[in-house]
């Protein structure tokens, strides 16, 4: 064999020894996830085993010895602390008992006691409550404002017209935030992403063939604060919300359309002069702060972490931080109609459906701390995963 030869066969060799190596670690580490996970797995069938045959003191044992590295959903975990639980009651280990109990609960706040379970364990569901602490909720539907006072219009800077105005439907959402701090108790906090509120009125004058159709419309960026009281522990619960709010004009929008009629002489014959004329404005030094209260009723319907919700609430405000007035003219064929805009107070109605999410629950045992964690840590550093 020539020394050409002999390189490229020492050279193959080289290659064919690095790709028979190289793939070792990734095997080996899968290997010991899987063992890992089998482990795992079949300690959750042990302490079940264990249990069923009243094996406490070595389910507890086994329980214990769980390797660290275990990651165990949420279902799992609960199902361990349920064990746990019913295991320690039958062996008289009341602050260990309700510990796992309370660790249970956390994992399943919507826990219900059946009648396969223990007489203890059954019994423990008495000293200890469960309600939402944090919950999201969502509510869309409909607002409908109604003024609080006339505005008034002078016609020819003579004639004045009280009229009320008329307010339209608009879509509104909302998104806020719950903290149920006690059990009858809840504060809500978040935001109206855009709310809307429209209205207008249709002004005639027969005498003087005037009519004046107006329509406003006004966008929000409203943030409500709203106190509820209500039982939390209800499936179907009832509330009453009140609170305030404050709202930031984006936009004030007005449309006219106005029509003007005019009968003129000259001794010979007589004619009637009419004009048309629609315009569109934007109030530019309109309030932009806006200040005021809000109540209302909800029914809820709880299942599991989620509940549906239906309610009004109203929205009123008693004043604006900042009054404005625009005065704008309408010019016919003979005349210039003056009219003046004044802020007014203006109540609006929100009837909506909505959908809340709770995302963190409270347990709280009945009869103050449930253990000392000082005197027993080492004991329940295998509960804490």
């Amino acid at each position: 064999m020539s020394k050409k030869t002999a390189n490229r066969t020492l050279a193959l060799a080289l290659l064919l020894a690095l790709l028979a190596w190289a793939p070792r670690p990734a095997l080996a580490q899968r290997d010991e996830a899987d063992s890992l996970e089998a482990q795992c797995g079949q300690l959750l069938r042990d302490l079940s085993l264990l249990y069923e045959q009243g094996q406490y003191v070595q389910m507890a044992a086994a329980a214990e010895s769980r390797p660290n590295q275990c990651r165990y959903s949420r279902e799992e975990k609960a199902l361990i602390f349920r064990l746990l639980a019913s295991a320690y009651y039958e062996l008289d280990e009341q602050e260990l008992a309700n510990f796992a109990f309370y660790s249970y609960l956390r994992k399943n706040p919507h826990a219900r006691p059946s009648g396969l379970d223990p007489l203890p364990f059954t019994k423990a569901f008495e000293n200890f409550t469960v309600r939402p602490q944090f919950a999201l909720t969502f509510r869309a539907g409909l607002s409908v404002p109604r003024f609080l006072v006339q505005k008034t219009y002078p016609i020819w800077e003579a004639a004045d017209y009280g009229q009320a105005y008329q307010g339209y439907p608009t879509l509104t959402t909302e998104i806020l935030l719950r903290w149920t701090f006690s059990r009858f108790s809840s504060l809500y906090l978040g935001q109206m992403p855009l709310s809307t509120i429209s209205y207008g009125r249709t002004i005639e004058s027969a005498s003087s063939g005037f009519r004046l159709e107006y329509e406003e419309t006004r966008e929000y960026f409203t943030f409500p604060l709203l106190f509820e009281l209500s039982p939390m522990r209800w499936r179907l619960r009832p509330s009453v919300q009140f609170g305030f709010f404050v709202s930031y004009l984006l936009n004030d929008r007005i449309d006219l359309d106005s029509y003007a009629r005019t009968q003129a002489e000259d001794g010979t014959s007589s004619w009637v002069l009419a004009s048309t004329a629609t315009q569109q404005m934007q109030l530019d030094n309109a309030a932009r702060l806006y200040f005021g209260l809000a109540y209302g009723v909800e029914l809820a319907y709880r299942i599991g972490s989620y509940e549906l919700l239906l309610g009004a609430r109203n929205l009123t405000q008693p004043y604006d931080l900042h009054a404005y007035e625009s005065r704008f003219q309408d010019q016919d064929f003979l005349f210039s109609h003056a009219y003046v805009h004044d802020t007014a107070p203006v109540s609006t109605w929100n009837y909506y459906l909505g959908l809340s999410f709770t995302f963190k629950h409270k347990v709280k045992y009945s009869y103050g701390r449930i253990l000392n964690a000082r005197v027993l840590e080492n004991q329940l550093q295998y509960l804490n995963f």
